[in-house]
Order: C-alpha cells, then sequence, then structure tokens
C-alpha cells in the first residue's frame, strides 16, 4: 500500500506523461485494495467469530486428545475461519499456498493474487524506473512496454464504462 501510495504521489508533481503511464497499474492496484479493504470491512467480525470458536474447539480436542491417547500427536482440526477467509475474492488470494491447510488449495489462488495486483505494481515501477535521471533506453523492456499500453487501455475502457455522464473518462 506504502509503494502504492508514493507511485500516486509521484504522479501529483505535474508530470502529465508521468501520469498517462502509471494510469492503467494505479487503476489496477487501487481496485484491487478498494476490493480487499471492502472484503475485509464487510467479513471481518465474522471471521472473527469463527476464529474465536475454532480456538475454543482446537483447546478442547488437544485436552481430549491428551486425556485419552497421550501418545498421539497434538493437532488442530478446526479451521472454519480459515476457511472463510479462503472462499473470500480478494483476503482469499493473499493467502501462499505454503500457508494453506487443505491440500491442493494453493498456487493457483496466490498467482490469481499476482494477477491482480503484483503486475500492476511492477509495471508502474517499471514506468517510474525507466524516469530515474541517468536511465536510458537500454532499460525499455517492449514487452512491459506493451503490457503498459494494454493495460491503460484497459483502464480507461472500464472508467469509460462506469463514467456518469459529466465525469471524465481520463
Amino acid at each position: 500500500m506504502i509503494l502504492l501510495h508514493n507511485i500516486k504521489r509521484a504522479t501529483q508533481q505535474g508530470f502529465p506523461d508521468l501520469y498517462e503511464g502509471l494510469e492503467g497499474p494505479i487503476f489496477f492496484c487501487t481496485r484491487f485494495l478498494k476490493g480487499l479493504i471492502e472484503e475485509y470491512r464487510d467479513h471481518y467480525l465474522d471471521v472473527s467469530r469463527l476464529q474465536s470458536q475454532d480456538e475454543a474447539d482446537n483447546k478442547l480436542t488437544r485436552e481430549l486428545i491428551a486425556e485419552r491417547h497421550p501418545d498421539e500427536d497434538e493437532r488442530d482440526i478446526s479451521h472454519s475461519a480459515w476457511d472463510r477467509l479462503l472462499e473470500l475474492p480478494h483476503l482469499g488470494l493473499l493467502i501462499d499456498a505454503t500457508d494453506r491447510p487443505v491440500e491442493g488449495t494453493g498456487n493457483a489462488a496466490f498467482e490469481s493474487y499476482e494477477q491482480a495486483f503484483v503486475q500492476y505494481i511492477d509495471l508502474a515501477s517499471y514506468c517510474l524506473m525507466l524516469r530515474m535521471p541517468g536511465s536510458d533506453d537500454s532499460l525499455r523492456n517492449l514487452k512491459l512496454d506493451a503490457q503498459l499500453a494494454a493495460c491503460r487501455t484497459e483502464a480507461l475502457a472500464i472508467k469509460a464504462k462506469y463514467a456518469r455522464p459529466g465525469d471524465s473518462a481520463a
């Protein structure tokens, strides 16, 4: 979030061509973060309650296992809060594959997060790098240039689609 804020701040310094290059990545990063914040706001209380219940259930389970089967390993069997997080479209993407309790639910979701957010931060960083003092055309990457252009075009199309009469699409 701090990196996105710094990128946005760089565009507010009166450099219209810089904003033009960063407009697409900023749009998509901001859209993802707004969705993440709204999702957290709408679900944190429910997930918090589930987590409290999971902890109580797991404590009781561990106590019963210790009493009845002292040789058995401790294990957490209830993870309904975790399952709930995995169901959420934004928060679920932030859970790395290595942290997922359910086998087979990992890499695809985390790759979706990278596609929904990380790639746009990388594009914005690339755009800023090209404008740093001392940078030259040897740093250019035609594939990233094409991705930046496509990103901006897509962002402008989405903005135009949802613009209210009288709003500027740019």
